[in-house]
């Protein structure tokens, strides 16, 4: 169902997020070199880019509000890297290709520190490390794939034992882990926010509660339709991810939306903190269907919890019991905790687990499902796309493998369904069988 003018959803992020006055959009016709389709991280870094390269001006339409979808909502995690497993991009390109690849993500986390100062966007503290932390006993091969990774990849990953991840993390649940001083979290919607504001310094126009309800060329322009008016545009980028529905249809027929959920503990005070962790970092475990979590770097001692993959929504009443349950089952000392916010939030996912960055047509690009990859990989979409359209496809060729694969249509949550409970029966196999 379509949804426009929405508020945020109750979240810690909204709670706390900066203001940003924003405008619907109102002219009769407005005429611009670029106009960007969505208001997340994936759209305000196209803007952005485009600004930067003197590529102007620049309009952006977000249905909602800005960052009121998944760049809004997640775990505010920033790491190198893809959904897409690093070995699977080799085997679907070369190591060489991977490399190119990979490098663009780590470039990316400077990219994103350089904006957070040079635009003075509030959206910390910034918080440094990341583990992941593993549910069963594979050290030798989470051992064999860090000399991997730090051997090709220029990576600067350290492997914990199973005594350091718990002196640090107070649970029997973690066997090792892989620790990541190069990752680092963040308040998601801020940063969003921030980025926005930068667009708006630089002279973009920036429209929320402002749906694009149809595209189409004519004499070479592109005609964006919204609100009782229209933009004419030379190019159009269109990054609306998994509330894109029927906008473009080469695009939805691409993208799987896949929700996940997150939720908020009350505050633990520092005692309670402590029965948890001794650490600030960020914590993911490798499951598909994988915890993750943090702790707020606010000083209230909260925890953010978030995980869960379903291709069907849970109804929201269950999300806070549902998320509480998974806390509990790595921390069972937290089982007198209240939750105060719970909520869920649908991503864009490609079938092949990469992102969509790409020129669709002549004058038509992409720039889209980041599910599951972190926010790094946003900004190099920004980028990316914002190269081309400048004439320099170099980096956009490096995502040529990855097309625009058929999702399966009202099959696919289904079939990504029975994939994902396929895999999560498989993980927790590997749990028992270690315990």
């Amino acid at each position: 169902m379509t949804q426009y003018n929405q508020p945020y959803p109750d979240s810690i992020y909204a709670k706390t997020r900066n203001d940003l006055t924003i405008k619907k959009f109102g002219a009769e016709e407005l005429i611009v070199e670029n106009c960007v389709i969505g208001g997340g991280l994936a759209g305000i870094n196209s803007a952005l880019a485009l600004l930067n390269n003197d590529r102007r001006p620049v309009a952006l339409l977000e249905a909602n509000q800005i960052g009121w979808g998944a760049s809004g909502r997640n775990g505010g995690f920033v790491s190198s890297g893809y959904a897409l497993g690093i070995k699977d991009i080799i085997k679907k390109t070369n190591l060489e290709h991977a490399k190119l690849l990979h490098g663009l993500t780590t470039s990316a986390l400077g990219l994103i520190k350089q904006r957070i100062k040079d635009h003075n966007i509030d959206c910390g503290p910034v918080v440094q490390g990341n583990l992941t932390a593993s549910l069963w006993d594979n050290s030798k091969k989470i051992q064999d794939n860090i000399d991997f990774l730090n051997k090709n990849f220029d990576e600067n990953l350290i492997y914990w034992d199973k005594e350091k991840v718990r002196k640090h993390y107070k649970t029997t649940a973690y066997h090792c882990g892989v620790f990541d001083d190069s990752a680092f979290h963040l308040h998601p919607l801020n940063l969003t926010l921030g980025l926005a504001g930068a667009v708006i310094d630089k002279g973009g126009y920036i429209f929320d509660n402002s749906p694009a309800l149809d595209i189409k060329k004519q004499h070479g322009k592109i005609i964006i339709k919204c609100n009782g008016g229209r933009i004419i545009a030379d190019n159009v980028i269109i990054a609306c991810s998994g509330y894109i529905e029927n906008l473009y249809p080469k695009i939805c027929r691409a993208t799987l939306p896949i929700t996940t959920y997150v939720m908020v503990t009350e505050p633990l005070g520092k005692g309670g903190l402590s029965e948890i962790t001794d650490k600030n970092y960020s914590v993911i475990d490798q499951r598909i269907s994988c915890d993750y979590y943090r702790p707020l770097p606010d000083g209230s001692t909260r925890i953010i919890w978030g995980g869960r993959i379903t291709a069907f929504p849970a109804k929201p009443e269950n999300i806070a019991n549902i998320m509480r349950q998974n806390m509990l089952r790595i921390y069972p000392q937290l089982s007198h905790i209240k939750i105060d916010y719970s909520w869920s939030g649908i991503m864009g996912y490609a079938a092949h687990k990469m992102p969509l960055i790409c020129q669709l047509d002549e004058n038509i690009w992409v720039n889209t499902c980041f599910g599951g990859h972190g926010l790094a990989t946003t900004t190099v979409g920004g980028e990316v796309i914002a190269k081309a359209i400048c004439g320099n496809d170099k980096d956009l060729q490096l995502f040529k493998p990855f097309k625009l694969n058929f999702a399966g249509g009202k099959l696919g949550p289904i079939a990504a369904q029975a994939y994902y409970f396929a895999n999560y029966l498989k993980d927790e196999l590997n749990i028992w069988r270690s315990n």
